[in-house]
Formats: C-alpha cells, structure tokens, sequence
C-alpha cells in the first residue's frame, strides 16, 4: 500500500487549504477511509465512491493538460526521463 498518494484537485478540505477550496466532507471521510483500507479491494470501491462524490460535488474543473512531445533516435543516449533537458546527451 502506499503511503502518500494525493491528488491535490480532489481535496476538498475547505477551511484546512487555500482560501476559496471546496469544502466536502463526505469526499475527505472518502479519503480517510481510503487510507485506512485494509485491502486492495476495500481501496478501489472506496476509490470508485471518491469518484462518483467527485462528479457529483465537482470540486475542481480540469481546464486543460500538458504534454511535452519528445522523440528520440536510437543513436541518441543518457536522455532524463521526464522534463526533457538536453545536457549529458550523446550519440551512441
């Protein structure tokens, strides 16, 4: 089990966070319980019933997604994973 995972959008801890956060204490009793399921199983109905809280309250709007497109040649090697930086790069 791991111990922190968060998606800081779902929060809904209205007065505990930032000034204008949701407040919905049925998802953060969601949450808590997700963190104290014993078993997988226990963790993905919780997390089936943190979703549908989630379309019901909406307590946040995704306006939009990044992607930084890369592409890589064969002949090219010790690329970083993830934020595409391009010192240390060599051809093979």
């Amino acid at each position: 089990m791991t111990t922190h995972p968060s998606h800081l959008p779902l929060r809904a801890n209205g007065k505990g966070a930032w000034f204008g956060w949701p407040d919905d204490p049925k998802i953060e009793e969601l949450r808590e319980a997700w963190f104290n399921a014993s078993t997988l199983g226990a963790q993905k109905r919780i997390g089936e019933e943190i979703q549908l809280r989630a379309f019901q309250s909406m307590p946040y709007y995704p306006l939009g997604l990044t992607r930084l497109p890369t592409a890589f040649r064969r002949d090219i090697t010790d690329v970083e994973e993830g934020f595409p930086i391009f010192w240390n790069v060599r051809r093979a």
